[in-house]
Order: C-alpha cells, then structure tokens, then sequence
C-alpha cells in the first residue's frame, strides 16, 4: 500500500474523521472505498510488529509511522454504502417497475451481506471492471439486495419484510436459498419475464457472468 495516497485523502478525513465514532460506521459516512485515516500521536494498544519494523497490526488495522504521524491504515471489506459498485447503474427496486414499463431488460441482482469478503471481492474484481459494467448497464437493470437490510421491499407485487431475529430478509431467502440455505454472494439472472436464467453462488467473475 502506497502511504503517499493518504494526501489525497486529508483534507476529506480530518473534516469528517471523529474519534468517539467507530471507524466502520465512520467509513461508511464517508462513501471512501479504502479508507486512510491519520491519526497523530494515537497509541494502538495491542500492537504486533510487523518483520519489517515499519509497521504494527492491531486487531485487523495496520499501524505505521510516516512523517512524524501514527497512520492507521483501515483494511476492511466495505459496507453496503462502501459496496456499491464505481461503474454499474444499480437500479433501486422501487423504481424498478417503471423502468420496467418504459423498457423491458432482463435484471441482474446481487444478493451480498456487509460482512462477506467475497461479496467485497466481486463487487470490486467483477462489478469495477468496465467492460464488465459496461456489459451489464447496456443489458440488464442491476439491483443489490443486502440480505441483512432491515428496509421491506416490493418485488413482483408482493412485500418482502427486512432482516430479522434469526432470519435474512425475506427476497434474500426467497431469490438465493438452495438447499435450505444461503450462500454469500449469490447472483441471479432473470429474464425480461422475471423467469430465473442463471444463478449462481459465490464468487463470479465477469467472463462467467457472459457465458
């Protein structure tokens, strides 16, 4: 990771970075896809060092001293709001009937939760790509359904209900269940008719996603 980054990012992080607010929940405030947050002076307890002397990991976080400045490095798999694709038109569900009536596309739908590092994985690796965004935006309305999202939604006419105790939400569990169970990511594919294609779980690249 290349420390001359953080530049780019001080003015933005020390107008909206906050001590007393967790960094996870600061990041996500902040729409950064890769957050670099300098701290001065900030003792990280716990720390290991790492082989090289030049930097100590605490937790998940990376410490390191540059130009006389503790800086901690926020290694994380993104949040929702952090997810979202640089490239693809994600459509919203609930504008996803008018865009249907004024244009028939088959629709892509991820299904991710905030925690899953393959849903990080592809939607940096597959969803950043821009021929593969290119690919989607021209052929189908995307959707990203967080299948720990508490928000009910409308989908073919009916209600689905947020995540609750013990459960995901109900069009997560009712698009990418198999076998009684649901693995992160999951995609899925359907036609102009809203009839299943494809589906698949885990990871998918882009070139899967064209076969």
């Amino acid at each position: 990771m290349n420390l001359n980054h953080l530049s780019s990012f001080k003015n933005t992080l020390e107008e909206t970075f906050s001590p007393s607010l967790p960094v996870r929940e600061w990041a996500k405030k902040s729409r950064l896809t890769c957050s670099f947050v300098v701290l001065s002076g900030k003792k990280i307890r716990g720390a290991e060092m790492s082989t090289s002397g030049r930097f100590w990991k605490s937790g998940r976080s990376w410490v390191g001293r540059s130009s006389g400045h503790l800086v901690y490095l926020v290694l994380f798999f993104m949040s929702p709001l952090l997810l979202t694709g640089q490239s693809v038109n994600w459509t919203a569900f609930s504008d996803l009937p008018d865009s249907l009536r004024a244009e028939p596309r088959p629709l892509l739908i991820f299904i991710h939760t905030d925690w899953c590092k393959y849903c990080a994985l592809q939607d940096h690796n597959t969803f950043g790509n821009a021929e593969t965004s290119d690919w989607i935006n021209e052929n189908f309305y995307a959707l990203r359904l967080d299948a720990e999202s508490a928000e009910a939604i409308t989908f073919l006419n009916r209600t689905y209900r947020g995540h609750g105790e013990k459960r995901h939400h109900e069009l997560a569990e009712f698009l990418a269940t198999t076998n009684g169970q649901i693995i992160f990511p999951t995609t899925l594919i359907l036609s102009e008719k809203l009839q299943p294609v494809k589906r698949w779980t885990g990871f998918v690249s882009g070139e899967a996603l064209k076969e």
